[in-house]
C-alpha cells in the first residue's frame, strides 16, 4: 500500500461575521487522513494471533463439575434442601465457564485502520486475553402495587476480562499494552425480598449469573478489544478524521477599502478544499493554494503597525497569517506553516484587539497543536 495523504469531502461552508469587526470566516468541514504516530510496517501489513490463559483450567473445572451434578442428582430432597441452606452459591447445576475462544474469534475484533492484516506481514499483534471475573449484587426498588408501595431486588451481574497485547513491528521492537473490558447488566427477574441475602437468596443470585454469564462475558471482551483496537488505529492506523472545520478569514469592502482580491482568494481556497488532495487532484490543489498564499502574502505586505489608518491593521494581519500558515499546512509544509504560525504570535504579543479576538486565539491554537502533531506523525514515515 502506497500512502496517499486524502483530504475530501467539504460538507459545509458558510459566512459567520464577527461581530463588531471588519473580519468575516468561511466555514469549511472536511476529512482527512491523519498518519501514524509510528510506522508499523513499511509493507502495511501486520499479522494478528490471540489465545486464552485458562483453557486447561477449564477442561477440568468441567469435568470435576459434571462429577458433583451427577452425585447431587443422586441425592434425597432433603439433602439437597439442607446444602442449598448451607452452600447455595456453590450448587453444582448453577455452575458456568467461560468460553474458550479462538484464534480467528479473538483476531477478528482487532482493526488497525488502513493497514492489511496479512499472514505473510513481518509486523504483528498478539492477544492474550485472562479468565473473566463474574461477580453479582442486588439493588432495591419500590413498585406500587394496588395502591401500595412495594420493595423488590433486581440482580446486577457486573463481568470484567484483562487482555494483553504484544505489539511487534516488522523491525523487531516490542510494545505492551493492557486493557480492561467491563459490562454490566441487569437481570429483568424481581424477587420479593423475603429471603436472605438483601432480597435474593445464594442460589438464585447463581442462577441469574449463570443465565447472565454468557452475554456479559462477550460484551466485556468486545469493549476491551474495542479500545486496543482504538489505540491501534490511532497510533499505527491511517485514520480518517471526519468533519475537521476550520475558519478561512476574509474581509468585507468598505467605502474606504477594497478587499475583492482577498475575498476572492479565500473563497478560491474553499473551492480548494472541496478538491481535496488525493493524488489525481494534488497539482490542482496545490496550484490553487499557492495562488491564494500569495495574494495573502502580497496584502499581509500592507501591515504597518504603527499607522492606525493603515490599509491592513494588526487584526487583518493576524488573520492572514492564519489563512497562510493553515494552507501550508495541508501543503505538508510545516516549516512555512511554522513561520507563519510564529509571525501571528510576534503581532499577539504587541496588540491587544487580536489577542480579544477569541476566533482567532482558538484557531491559532488549534492550528499549533496539528502542526505539531501533523509534523511529527509524517515523519514517522520518513524513518
Amino acid at each position: 500500500m502506497k500512502f496517499k495523504f486524502s483530504l475530501f469531502n467539504v460538507l459545509l461552508f458558510a459566512c459567520i461575521i464577527v461581530t463588531g469587526q471588519n473580519p468575516k470566516a468561511l466555514r469549511a468541514a472536511f476529512d482527512f487522513v491523519q498518519p501514524p504516530e509510528a510506522l508499523l510496517s513499511k509493507d502495511f501489513k501486520y499479522s494478528s494471533s490471540g489465545n486464552v490463559t485458562y483453557e486447561e483450567e477449564v477442561k477440568i473445572e468441567k469435568e470435576e463439575n459434571d462429577y458433583a451434578l451427577e452425585e447431587w442428582n443422586s441425592l434425597r430432597m432433603n439433602q439437597k434442601l439442607k446444602i442449598k441452606a448451607l452452600d447455595g452459591n456453590n450448587l453444582p447445576y448453577n455452575k458456568y465457564f467461560p468460553t474458550i475462544h479462538s484464534s480467528d474469534r479473538l483476531t477478528s475484533f482487532v482493526y488497525i485502520e488502513g493497514l492489511d492484516k496479512s499472514e505473510a506481514g513481518k509486523a504483528s499483534v498478539n492477544v492474550t486475553i485472562n479468565r473473566p471475573i463474574c461477580s453479582s449484587s442486588s439493588r432495591k426498588i419500590k413498585r406500587v402495587q394496588d395502591g401500595t408501595t412495594i420493595t423488590r431486588f433486581l440482580a446486577v451481574v457486573t463481568t470484567s476480562i484483562s487482555i494483553e497485547a504484544i505489539i511487534t513491528d516488522d523491525q523487531g521492537h516490542i510494545e505492551n499494552k493492557n486493557y480492561t473490558g467491563v459490562y454490566n447488566m441487569t437481570d429483568p427477574e424481581e424477587f420479593t425480598g423475603k429471603m436472605f441475602g438483601g432480597g435474593i437468596s445464594a442460589e438464585a443470585m447463581g442462577r441469574v449469573e449463570k443465565r447472565n454469564f454468557q452475554v456479559s462475558e462477550k460484551m466485556a471482551l468486545e469493549n476491551a478489544l474495542k479500545d486496543l483496537s482504538k489505540y491501534l488505529s490511532m497510533r499505527y492506523g491511517f485514520v480518517t478524521i471526519n468533519k475537521y472545520a476550520t475558519d478561512i478569514w476574509t474581509f468585507r469592502t468598505t467605502k474606504k477599502n477594497n478587499y475583492d482580491n482577498i475575498n476572492t482568494a479565500s473563497q478560491s481556497l474553499v473551492g480548494a478544499y472541496r478538491l481535496g488532495i488525493d493524488s489525481d487532484m494534488r497539482e490542482q490543489f496545490e496550484t490553487k493554494l499557492i495562488s491564494s498564499i500569495e495574494v495573502w502574502k502580497e496584502e499581509y505586505g500592507n501591515y504597518a503597525p504603527n499607522d492606525k489608518k493603515a490599509r491592513v491593521g494588526a487584526l487583518q494581519a493576524g488573520l492572514l497569517l492564519l489563512n497562510i500558515a493553515e494552507a501550508y499546512l495541508w501543503m505538508q509544509d510545516f516549516s512555512k506553516c511554522s513561520q507563519a504560525l510564529g509571525d501571528f504570535e510576534s503581532i499577539l504579543s504587541m496588540n491587544k484587539k487580536l489577542g480579544r479576538n477569541y476566533a482567532a486565539i482558538s484557531h491559532y491554537r488549534r492550528l499549533e497543536n496539528l502542526q505539531r502533531d501533523l509534523q511529527s506523525r509524517y515523519s514517522s514515515l520518513k524513518e
